[in-house]
């Protein structure tokens, strides 16, 4: 089952949704979990952290593919490791039913979050794609060792 258009956009609400943000990087003993809800969320055998987050979408322009993402400070770890983070972490984004919180039905491909910066209040980064289709020239070098069939 997955989240249908015409549910979103209908007028009565009977299934409620809620949005799992995860946050990973080497240097945190345990990811950053948050949910965008006033009320925390055991779901997949973890608890988020209720939280309020607002994601900025790309815009239009042709070729812009970072969004930008902030996470209130819910969690002394995520002022803490706004400081302490070497490099870009990474994000995933999942949607659940509140009434049902161990089934995902939308799960996107993990990000990377770079930029990173907060304060006592916020956490905020910028998000960028990962996915090697948008790229517009390829990322792979053409030699014996990456593309054997082409030395035959």
């Amino acid at each position: 089952m997955s989240v249908d258009r015409t549910v979103i956009l209908s007028q009565t609400i009977t299934k409620v949704y809620a949005v799992l943000i995860e946050i990973n990087h080497p240097l945190l003993p345990v990811p950053i979990r948050v949910i965008n809800d006033d009320q925390d969320l055991v779901s997949l055998g973890y608890t988020w952290s209720r939280g309020y987050c607002s994601l900025v979408l790309p815009s239009t322009e042709q070729g812009d593919r970072r969004a930008s993402i902030t996470i209130q400070n819910v969690d002394n770890r995520i002022g803490l490791a706004a400081q302490q983070l070497i490099g870009p972490a990474t994000v995933k984004f999942r949607i659940v039913r509140r009434d049902n919180p161990d089934i995902v039905e939308v799960e996107y491909p993990t990000l990377r979050i770079s930029n990173i910066r907060g304060d006592a209040s916020a956490l905020a980064g910028t998000i960028v794609s990962n996915h090697d289709k948008s790229e517009p020239f390829p990322n792979v070098t053409t030699n014996k060792s990456t593309t054997p069939g082409l030395f035959l």
